[in-house]
């Protein structure tokens, strides 16, 4: 799932296969931060957002 969302957000593919896990992980959260996510580090979860 976090290959095909680093791919999606423009990330290329020879990329995304030399990154390590903790790396992929990483670039997600910022990712997904920046498209307005809160990540919660204690739980290595996203935080759930109210509607």
């Amino acid at each position: 799932m976090q290959m095909m969302y680093l791919l999606s957000n423009g990330v290329p593919w020879p990329e995304i296969l030399a990154m390590s896990a903790v790396r992929r992980l990483a670039c997600c959260v910022c990712l997904g931060e920046i498209d307005g996510g809160v990540f919660d580090w204690s739980s290595l979860s996203w935080a759930v957002q109210p509607i």
